[in-house]
């Protein structure tokens, strides 16, 4: 957890949430979670186990922003951050990329609560597939979709290898910031040289399992 004063972190919604890799990482710069969604029941309990007990299993095709507010305790415009990773399966090179796939849709759920919930910025991450061959067309219209919801919108493929990771992982990072605040969207530059493993675990102690 986190060990950031909550008095000044910047509140958080996430859809989709999985396991809790995103999750951890927002929390380590300094967000402070209200509530985090996913339909995968053992993915939330997961994430609960990871980043704290607030996932909850919910369809991000039922759930309304009005649920989503309700729970947190915020209304329309008062949320800082909505973030999240639409089902990437249909777009991943390690798949069978089918471009019918019922589940490329999913974004028009993410873009559907992003009107309703109306933060001041959103961050959508997917896999680097959507811009390689035909996807080209669905990353056309997911970018054309996120601009409609009233956003500054800004879309870069990031390495993780280049931010201290230890491993070579490219995602599509979608960035918005609400049109009423005088801000730009941007992407953080790469700050490292890429890490090997070994290195990165250099020193660590083994913890026994259960």
């Amino acid at each position: 957890m986190s060990t950031t004063d909550q008095s000044t972190q910047v509140t958080c919604v996430e859809s989709f949430c999985g396991p809790g890799g995103m999750g951890v990482g927002l929390q380590q710069a300094g967000f402070d979670i209200k509530l985090a969604f996913d339909i995968d029941a053992p993915s939330v309990d997961t994430h609960n186990r990871n980043v704290g007990h607030h996932a909850i299993v919910a369809d991000a095709a039922a759930i309304t922003s009005e649920e989503v507010l309700e729970r947190v305790g915020l209304r329309p415009t008062e949320l800082d951050l909505w973030s999240g990773g639409p089902p990437c399966q249909g777009f991943s090179t390690a798949g069978a990329r089918e471009i019918g796939d019922g589940r490329n849709q999913l974004f028009k759920e993410y873009c559907r609560l992003l009107q309703g919930l109306r933060p001041r910025a959103f961050v959508m991450e997917n896999v680097s597939g959507m811009v390689k061959g035909d996807f080209k067309l669905v990353f056309a219209e997911i970018l054309r979709a996120l601009k409609t919801t009233g956003y500054r919108v800004k879309a870069r493929l990031l390495n993780a290898m280049f931010y201290g990771v230890p491993q070579s992982r490219e995602r599509m990072i979608f960035i918005g910031v609400r049109e009423d605040i005088a801000r730009e969207p941007s992407h953080p530059s790469g700050w490292s040289e890429p890490v090997v493993a070994g290195a990165a675990i250099k020193g660590a102690e083994a913890t026994p399992l259960g």
